[in-house]
């Protein structure tokens, strides 16, 4: 049985943080978008926390993408924390996705 898709925001004075667990793939990639969407034209920096996923397809790194181009356009910078091991680390950098949608290995070098 796959763990439950689930997205929590909290807020640091500079940031929006949303933690993310459970499987990214075409059936939860939309909620993660409207996860993200929360930020708001004042957040000058988002993180999105993949440390608790399990998998991620292409669906989900096409959200993460679109939500990159939105936030930019809004002028927040959109990080994202995979761990340096594991499959999900392995997608991004497949894809080659890992600079591009500034992956870090912690939350701590996300918010630095």
């Amino acid at each position: 049985m796959k763990p439950p898709f689930e997205t929590r925001l909290s807020f640091t004075p500079d940031a929006l943080i949303v933690s993310v667990s459970g499987e990214v793939d075409m059936g939860t990639a939309k909620r993660l978008t409207e996860a993200l969407e929360g930020a708001s034209d004042r957040t000058p920096l988002v993180v999105v926390d993949l440390a608790d996923v399990s998998f991620i397809d292409s669906s989900g790194l096409n959200a993460l993408l679109q939500s990159q181009r939105a936030l930019a356009e809004r002028g927040s910078v959109l990080k994202i924390v995979v761990p340096p091991t594991g499959v999900v680390r392995r997608v991004f950098e497949i894809a080659n996705l890992t600079e591009p949608l500034h992956v870090v290995e912690n939350r701590d070098d996300a918010l630095s």
